[in-house]
């Protein structure tokens, strides 16, 4: 099973508010959005670190040094400052919420649980909080408590794309594949209906700073793939006031999660061997976000299936050479370079990821031989 849940949208896009420096209370997280929307996340860093060693402004000079260390991969960072706001001030729900979120990344389930209650509990009782409750309990094991917290997310908002993927994982998860099939396809339907079929594109400006990707901490035992991945933040990303920052930040993060779930979807509908409803749905997803590295990918699989040599190979050196791929992109060069009659580079890709990913080794084989097989019935000139 190969599976990119993207939680990284919502780090990137959770810092939005140091983007647009207009919205800071402070002279010190102006001057730091300032070095940000520059791309110097380092200058804005030590701007943040010289206010804090001087303690000045510290409830907000710590929440953005939380942010900009999340840009960077220093999660351990971020949940420090964002502990540091709530010893400032424990009623903080936000920051709670936000520190789940990293929590559950680094699996401590636990703490990311008591946040998430405690975000309830001073008044934050929005879908993203019960979506966050829900994903953790599904990691816990506790299926039917995470179906209960899903169900109340789309009870509060039944259009929260990231709260109807999330419960189709946890059904795929149960063995309902069905079931996931199922909820995924009457979401995506009644949102096509409302847009009488027209779907909408994700248009960002110029990216800030690099992107970085990180894998999820303890080995996967099934040679799946968790990633956390930020690049989505863009300099072209503006508001006049907090609450347009806020709307628009939240219909960025819908659109992603819509195509994520046309992903999701045919992701499934690959596994039930439905070969062109898989095409279908990817081809779907990317009208909305056409630069994504994961659906590219899992469109050369159904194209190897399909014995369409050329496409394959389009789709995955669009992968091995986009600067969103993540760090798991070593099988996806290994079968490009397959097709490509390159068998020893191939070998040498396939070992790099068996490294991360160890027990991945039966089902990858079985996609190498495909792509032999596809590429030894090609006529030869």
């Amino acid at each position: 099973m190969k599976s990119i849940f993207v939680s990284a949208l919502l780090v990137i896009l959770g810092i939005a508010s140091a983007v647009n420096g207009q919205f800071n209370e402070s002279k010190t997280a102006r001057k730091a959005a300032e070095k940000l929307t520059k791309g110097d996340r380092t200058g804005a860093i030590a701007i943040l670190d010289k206010a804090i060693q001087q303690r000045k402004d510290l409830l907000e000079a710590h929440k953005m040094r939380g942010n900009v260390r999340s840009m960077g991969g220093d999660l351990d960072g971020a949940i420090a400052d964002y502990s540091a706001v709530l010893e400032i001030n424990p009623n903080d729900a936000e920051m709670y919420e936000q520190r789940a979120m990293f929590r559950t990344f680094k699996r401590d389930y636990s703490g990311a649980l008591k946040d998430y209650n405690a975000a309830i509990a001073n008044g934050l009782k929005s879908e993203k909080v019960y979506s966050g409750s829900a994903a953790v309990k599904r990691d816990m094991g506790d299926m039917e408590g995470s179906i209960a917290d899903y169900q109340t997310a789309i009870a509060i908002n039944p259009n929260f794309a990231s709260a109807h993927i999330g419960l189709s994982i946890t059904f795929e998860k149960k063995g309902d594949l069905n079931g996931a099939m199922v909820h995924l396809q009457d979401f995506l339907d009644r949102y096509e209906g409302k847009r009488n079929g027209k779907l909408p594109k994700l248009t960002n400006g110029q990216p800030i700073g690099e992107s970085i990707s990180i894998k999820r901490d303890g080995k996967e035992t099934d040679g799946s793939q968790v990633f956390m991945v930020g690049n989505e933040v863009t300099a072209s990303y503006s508001a006049k006031t907090p609450e347009e920052a806020e709307k628009k930040q939240a219909n960025m993060e819908q659109l992603m999660n819509v195509s994520l779930a046309y992903f999701n979807l045919g992701r499934i509908y690959a596994k039930k061997d439905e070969l062109d409803k898989a095409l279908e749905n990817y081809e779907k997803g990317m009208k909305i976000k056409k630069d994504d590295p994961y659906a590219y990918g899992l469109r050369s699989d159904i194209r190897i299936k399909k014995g369409d040599l050329q496409g394959a190979i389009d789709d995955l050196t669009f992968v091995v050479k986009s600067p969103l791929r993540s760090p798991g992109f070593h099988f996806e060069n290994a079968l490009l370079l397959v097709l490509q009659g390159k068998d020893g580079e191939a070998e040498k890709e396939l070992a790099l990821h068996l490294q991360m990913f160890p027990g991945a080794k039966e089902g990858l084989d079985k996609r190498i031989e495909e792509a032999k097989k596809l590429r030894s019935s090609q006529p030869t000139n």
